[in-house]
């Protein structure tokens, strides 16, 4: 969505990348055999026609990411989710929450957290939990963190320069001297 910086954030010419979703992207595609991006039609108006990597376009009138997880969980067993805005989660973070999601395969969600503060847009996700979501999503109950209480989660704690997100003009502008 837009915000201060006058343009939808996954649009940000970011580094020598066109933009925050193409560096996603290519780096996502270095740790996963496939990336989907999830989407509203409206987000991406200029690129739906001209980009393959955008497989999921969410059609609800419903501006939140417990969709997005529904969508991509209606098609796989379980998936690795990370916000557009949050450009230095890295592959050894990455790998981290896998291995720990392998340990772990009771557990409904894997979550990001730092300073204890839990990042649900930043985490693996488990289709044991589609029932709860579907509920979620048609009571309108929307908050991530009252999701999450609901869930078997297991949180994994980050250094914070990692779950950092692109908020507002000053953390693009220090996000885009740390690339």
């Amino acid at each position: 969505m837009k915000d201060e910086l006058g343009i939808d954030k996954a649009f940000l010419p970011f580094g020598k990348y066109k933009n925050l979703w193409e560096w996603q992207n290519e780096r996502l595609l270095n740790i996963f055999d496939n990336v989907y991006f999830s989407s509203k039609n409206r987000v991406f108006p200029n690129i739906l026609d001209d980009v393959t990597e955008i497989k999921n376009v969410d059609i609800s009138l419903t501006y939140a990411p417990m969709v997005g997880f529904y969508s991509a969980l209606c098609k796989f067993n379980e998936a690795f989710f990370i916000a557009v805005d949050t450009p230095f989660f890295g592959k050894e973070q990455i790998y981290e929450m896998l291995e720990i999601s392998n340990q772990n395969p009771n557990a409904d969600a894997i979550i990001a957290c730092s300073n204890s503060k839990a990042h649900p847009t930043i985490a693996i996700y488990r289709n044991s939990i589609l029932n709860t979501l579907g509920e979620h999503i048609v009571q309108n109950r929307l908050k991530l963190m009252l999701f999450l209480s609901t869930l078997n989660c297991i949180n994994v704690e980050f250094d914070e320069k990692f779950t950092a997100n692109i908020n507002d003009k000053k953390g693009y502008e220090s996000a885009c001297l740390l690339i």
